[in-house]
């Protein structure tokens, strides 16, 4: 079978096999520079219980890398506490202002919580600069881990569980997926991709995140004994949070770990038409949960992303997020509400929807922007699901 990329790092950059798409760059936003400062504490977030509405004050943006020296490890793992009913927000970094990132942070976690959610998972870019590359490295987008940091913060004082997914992209943006590299020397790239993640675990500790996928979606290096024998020791010099292995829905990716919590980006396809109805989906859901039946044997699997494009043909490769044809709200309402009904039929611990844009605004309209933004239907329906009303 052959696999369709989605969009989904605001860039234009293809994160599916194997479809080869052109790279769109983003406008700069006029007169935005980034003022450079020493690192100051946030302000205090205001939560107003009634309305759920998030203020935010002075934050400042921290400095692009993280020289100090971490805290100490404090625990933070939560493992055993409530469902996690989630929205990846995902994130590129073009050095907002100040004034920027406050609105940007402001609207996006208001509009995650008045979806009902009670997390948030962080997706972001690194790099390698091809399929056989050695060196993990920044990019486009790829935010400062402070500035990371600072948003986590943010997210934890709204009463949200923080899940941070790092996304391996290649900088030539006619490159293949990310599951499918191949380094040339996997001891050499397993140093460079701890060493580049370090800051990163670093801030996860300060400010008190959650979760951190330390492997997400990388179906080429799955089974790699590297994963074991030095990452995660090396992550737990610098944090002490639960741990999550990310796997892609599609072989080689998913296969059974040993790991704290396995996570899956699902999105099966399924030969349905348009006219599908919910049941048929979940019935389509339960026939791609045969194939991994190790996926029902424990309750520590989480459904870290699933969405799609509301469009025509959108079952058949739900990973594809623009179709080229008119809105249909109701294919991506219906396909949101059969992952809720599989979610709770196997009493996963958590589902995260995909996506919403922390660069663009969230999509509040009820027809528009991009065709796998939450279109008019699919709010309610996501409300519903998380909290029961």
């Amino acid at each position: 079978m052959k696999f369709v990329h989605r969009i989904r790092d605001g860039e234009g950059k293809s994160n599916r096999p194997w479809v080869r798409l052109r790279a769109v760059k983003p406008a700069r936003r006029g007169g935005i520079t980034l003022r450079t400062r020493r690192f100051s504490i946030l302000t205090v977030v205001a939560v107003v219980a009634a309305s759920t509405m998030i203020s935010l004050s002075s934050l400042s943006p921290a400095q692009a890398s993280s020289s100090r020296s971490p805290r100490a490890l404090i625990n933070v793992k939560v493992l055993g506490g409530p469902r996690q009913f989630g929205i990846n927000i995902r994130w590129s970094y073009y050095k907002e202002s100040q004034h920027a990132f406050n609105s940007q942070a402001k609207a996006t976690l208001n509009y995650v919580k008045s979806l009902g959610a009670n997390s948030v998972a962080i997706a972001f870019n690194i790099y390698v600069s091809s399929p056989k590359s050695n060196t993990v490295i920044a990019g486009p987008g790829t935010p400062p881990p402070g500035l990371l940091g600072e948003l986590s913060a943010v997210a934890k004082s709204a009463g949200l569980f923080v899940l941070l997914r790092p996304l391996i992209t290649e900088t030539n943006p006619k490159a293949l997926w990310r599951g499918l590299i191949a380094p040339t020397n996997r001891t050499a790239w397993f140093r460079s991709y701890d060493n580049f993640l370090r800051p990163y675990f670093q801030t996860a500790q300060t400010n008190g995140v959650n979760e951190f996928a330390y492997s997400c979606e990388l179906s080429s290096l799955a089974t790699d004994s590297h994963w074991k024998s030095t990452v995660i020791p090396f992550i737990r010099k610098y944090y002490s949070g639960a741990l999550m292995f990310d796997a892609s829905w599609n072989p080689p990716g998913m296969r059974p770990m040993a790991c704290e919590t396995y996570g899956v980006d699902a999105y099966p396809a399924m030969a349905l038409p348009d006219s599908a109805s919910v049941r048929q989906i979940v019935a389509g859901w339960n026939a791609w949960m045969r194939r991994y039946p190790f996926l029902a044997a424990t309750s520590k699997i989480y459904l870290v992303e699933t969405g799609i494009a509301a469009q025509s043909r959108a079952y058949t490769h739900p990973s594809r997020h623009n179709w080229g044809t008119p809105i249909a709200p109701s294919i991506q309402a219906k396909w949101f509400q059969a992952a809720c009904d599989f979610f709770n039929q196997y009493k996963f611990r958590s589902l995260y929807f995909w996506s919403t844009s922390f660069n663009k605004g969230p999509q509040l309209a009820p027809i528009g922007g991009a065709p796998a933004d939450f279109q008019g239907q699919t709010p309610p329906v996501i409300k519903k699901c998380f909290t029961g009303s």
